[in-house]
């Protein structure tokens, strides 16, 4: 079961935009829970407190992983607000104070940077966000025996930030590098995720070309040939990436197929086995004066499309839905956005996940099944343009993903509502 909640983890960012990276960020500042009602409530601490809690621990000079634990708290406060440069300062910041604990305290400043990382991307500063997971991967090293597992993964979340640029052979390169290493030291969950990393990337990308497709089979094929016990699990999850693999690339008999043997998932987080790609730069008619991301030639269509690229702050929105026991989605819905939220990308992706397939949950046919939450935000990324080395947004929007909420099942279908306790 824990592998296939990677796979969901890996496969849903990789179907809009986004990358096989894990998310970094650990919402300890949001959760969800079933008022008597029935209503869903998903609530996150008050910017304010964890503020205070984190200035107290700074002046009173506490221990790293309380000054660790502190900082991300209020970081991701600042993230479920909507403030991501401040965010990022606050991760920043912990980074100054703690990274000469390293050695003392690696796990605990490790975190620190893979949710710098994160936030750098969610910003669009990809370089940053590569640098931040590479420090991740050296705090670890200083921390940490030579052999530690845990090394290994984090050399491969330097291979997401990779998969997030779309520098897939980059990225597959550094699969395999942390593969071929983890097979020398007999370690077995990361050469199960190194490899899984790599069949996932391909079979994200296979739409956008045969040729990938082609290499998604591939490496399917490489891990249904391995005879290693410790690898049963990932051989296991081939069918997941088989039905996920037919959808993309228009196979419809055979996507049913392989759904149909899924058969019906046993409790946890819902398996996404299919996302419909989203392509922000061809959405929409283009006339001007629509707030969309049309690919109209007029220069008040153009200007319009600079305005939304090059202004992404506050861009962000919260979309609720649920997931039914025969694996479609219902009453998807934008709860909560950003103050400069415009354009129509957001109906987009709401569009999108309603045309979701996730794996059947063994759940009564009248039962609800599960609500989820995700968060959207609209990413312009930071890079230099030919000729020039100041850097500025780039015309080429995406959108990353973050899941706010576990699954949450509940006794009848209610509104949904988000505050700060």
């Amino acid at each position: 079961m824990m592998l296939m909640s990677l796979l969901l983890m890996q496969a849903a960012p990789l179907a809009t935009v986004d990358s096989p990276a894990l998310q970094s960020l650990e919402h300890r500042a949001g959760a969800s829970s079933t008022a008597k009602d029935g209503t869903i409530i998903v609530t996150g601490r008050r910017i304010a407190d964890t503020e205070a809690e984190l200035k107290a621990c700074v002046a009173r000079k506490c221990s790293p992983d309380q000054d660790v634990a502190a900082t991300l708290a209020h970081a991701e406060a600042l993230f479920l607000a909507g403030e991501y440069p401040e965010s990022r300062r606050t991760l920043l910041a912990g980074t100054g104070r703690n990274r000469r604990h390293a050695a003392a305290y690696p796990i605990p400043v490790s975190r620190l940077y893979n949710g710098l990382s994160r936030l750098s991307s969610v910003l669009g500063w990809r370089d940053q966000a590569r640098l931040a997971a590479i420090s991740g991967v050296d705090v670890l090293r200083e921390g940490l025996s030579k052999g530690d597992e845990r090394i290994l993964f984090q050399q491969l979340a330097v291979g997401d930030t990779y998969a997030r640029e779309g520098r897939l052979e980059a990225a597959r390169d550094v699969y395999r590098a942390v593969a071929a290493r983890a097979l020398a030291g007999g370690a077995a969950a990361a050469r199960t995720r190194a490899l899984l990393n790599e069949a996932v990337l391909y079979t994200a990308a296979a739409t956008r070309s045969p040729e990938y497709r082609v290499r998604a089979e591939q490496a399917m094929a490489a891990i249904s040939a391995t005879t290693d016990p410790a690898l049963q699990t990932l051989r296991d999850a081939m069918p997941y990436l088989a039905a996920q693999l037919a959808i993309r690339t228009g196979n419809t008999r055979e996507a049913e197929a392989a759904i149909a043997m899924l058969g019906k998932q046993k409790g946890g987080v819902p398996i996404l086995v299919y996302n419909p790609p989203l392509d922000l730069w061809l959405q929409g008619d283009g006339r001007a004066g629509d707030h969309n991301l049309g690919t109209n030639a007029s220069d008040r269509a153009l200007a319009r499309r600079r305005d939304i690229v090059y202004d992404t702050r506050g861009q962000w929105a919260d979309v609720g839905f649920w997931v039914e026991p025969d694996g479609s989605v219902r009453d998807v819905a934008v709860l909560r956005a950003g103050n400069n939220l415009w354009g129509r990308w957001v109906d987009t992706v709401a569009s999108l996940i309603g045309g979701r397939r996730y794996q059947p949950l063994d759940l009564p046919s009248d039962d609800p099944g599960v609500y989820k939450v995700e968060r959207y935000s609209l990413v312009s990324d930071f890079g230099t343009r030919t000729g020039s080395r100041i850097q500025a947004r780039t015309m080429i929007p995406s959108v990353e993903t973050v899941d706010l909420t576990v699954a949450v099942p509940a006794a009848a279908a209610k509104p949904v509502t988000i505050r700060a306790d």
